[in-house]
């Protein structure tokens, strides 16, 4: 046993248990950033696909509520130009013609697809 200074081999065995300890401080650093980072970005694309889904139903209730009002506005005229005219089905077959022609022109434009 050496009198000045301790071992080489216990010099090793303390330097690499640092460099061990300095590893897993550095690793625990970077890793609790990294999951940081993602869990705020999933926070944040959470929160973006909540608004989106929020809007899309919203926006479709708006829709299915003013199909709904057009329908029975359509019937109401059909209803009524039959009494009209007189004629059983007449009101129908108006208001039916004229929704064909509107849609006919309506994709005859040139540029809409």
């Amino acid at each position: 046993m050496p009198i000045f200074g301790k071992k080489k081999n216990e010099e090793t065995e303390e330097g690499s248990a640092l460099g061990k300890l300095l590893i897993g401080v550095v690793t625990t650093f970077f890793f609790g950033r990294i999951s940081s980072f993602f869990a705020e970005l999933l926070e944040t694309a959470k929160d973006v696909t909540d608004e989106y889904i929020r809007r899309l139903v919203r926006s479709l209730t708006l829709a299915i509520a003013a199909l709904t009002g057009v329908v029975f506005l359509l019937i109401g005229v059909a209803q009524y130009l039959s009494s009209l005219y007189r004629q059983p089905g007449s009101g129908e077959m108006i208001v039916g013609v004229t929704l064909l022609l509107i849609s006919l022109v309506w994709f005859s434009i040139p540029g809409r697809k």
